[in-house]
């Protein structure tokens, strides 16, 4: 994902890299800890500041962009710390993979039960 990373050196574009799977890594979890999470597979941005020495925004698309997923993710990859380094933020594309929820969604407690008189 680093091929436009300009003057980074090579320590500075693997740390980098391994921030970005540590996010990943986070954001996997999305899916199971969100309420309504769902998996799938899609294009995040992230923007890297060298001047602040980590990761200040991301943008989330398809198929999670203005879900409950969306905040989920950003908080997996915001705040990432990073070698500094010169220059203007880099915003760098990563493929973002969420499997599926594996425990299925308990049933809310308070919800009306068919047939059943309050």
């Amino acid at each position: 994902p680093l091929t436009e990373s300009g003057g980074l050196n090579a320590s500075q574009k693997e740390q980098m890299e391994v921030v970005l799977k540590r996010g990943g890594s986070a954001a996997e979890t999305c899916s199971e800890s969100v309420p309504d999470g769902k998996g799938g597979s899609g294009e995040i941005k992230v923007l890297f500041d060298g001047q602040k020495s980590r990761i200040t925004e991301v943008t989330v698309g398809a198929p999670w962009a203005g879900t409950s997923m969306e905040a989920c993710i950003k908080r997996s990859f915001v705040n990432q710390i990073i070698i500094p380094f010169d220059g203007d933020p880099l915003e760098v594309p990563y493929d973002l993979k969420i499997p599926e929820r594996k425990t299925p969604i308990a049933p809310d407690p308070n919800a009306k039960k068919p047939g059943k008189k309050p």
